[in-house]
């Protein structure tokens, strides 16, 4: 005969519940709506799962005033782990292009950017499109966006944990420009009328966004979209289409410093 379950805390059946249905969408993914996530979904799932039972009545006002709010826990929570890439194996693939990169020459460090846009940012986002919580992330940054101006309030949390996960992003983009400028020896384009900080952070911003819309497409296509690019030399290099749309903005706000 089965031991009866112990009666848990508050908070530990709500870290359960918010476990559940967090991995319940790491699996099945969500729909553009909040409602996809129901109780009776993620009460089946932590049973299957985990053996634990519960009911709606053991959460609903006792953890969560309503359906809704709990949600919106569960959507916060998505959106706020970040999907960090694999930044050894960014490293390896920077490490590569700048073993055999000529940085003592203008010719060499344009084509230093170039090579290192292309290798670097494809690697970030073969990492993110295969990564099941950087999808889960664009499409709770979806939900976010289909709401209507009259629920906005209802869901500042869950706005502000989408604008923490941008800032997130665009943090880690301006410390990878400041060193990509100091490494290349490059600043921002003079007749932005911008200082050279001013030049890196509209650089971080720029890729940042450009970023999230790339990241939305991952969570519908089957593989990152790539475009062909004909070299100086005539050659034909295949590029991620983000790689190459990066490439072109730093490319344009910056200018090389002899």
């Amino acid at each position: 005969m089965a031991e009866p379950q112990r009666r848990r805390s508050r908070e530990e059946l709500r870290a359960l519940v918010v476990d559940a249905a967090y991995r319940l969408l790491d699996e099945r993914g969500i729909r553009l709506e909040p409602s996809s996530i129901s109780y009776q979904r993620v009460f089946d799932h932590l049973e299957a799962t985990a053996g634990v039972t519960t009911t709606r009545g053991s959460v609903h006002e006792r953890i969560w005033p309503s359906q809704a709010a709990f949600q919106r826990d569960v959507l916060g929570r998505a959106i706020d782990k970040l999907h960090r890439p694999d930044e050894e194996a960014t490293a390896r693939a920077v490490e590569a292009v700048l073993a055999t990169a000529d940085l003592e020459s203008l010719a060499g460090r344009r084509q230093a950017l170039r090579d290192l846009n292309r290798v670097g940012v494809a690697e970030e986002e073969r990492q993110a499109w295969e990564s099941v919580q950087a999808r889960l992330v664009a499409a709770v940054s979806a939900v976010v966006s289909t709401l209507p101006p009259a629920e906005r309030e209802d869901y500042a949390d869950l706005v502000a944990a989408a604008r923490a996960n941008q800032m997130m992003r665009y943090d880690r983009n301006v410390e990878l420009f400041a060193a990509l400028a100091t490494l290349l020896r490059t600043t921002v384009r003079p007749d932005l009328g911008l200082t050279h900080d001013e030049g890196v952070r509209m650089c971080a911003r720029v890729v940042t966004t450009y970023f999230e819309g790339a990241f939305a497409r991952n969570t519908y296509a089957d593989v990152p979209a790539t475009i062909d690019v004909r070299t100086d030399e005539g050659t034909v290099e295949t590029w991620s289409l983000t790689a190459w749309g990066a490439f072109k903005i730093v490319e344009w706000i910056s200018v090389f410093e002899d």
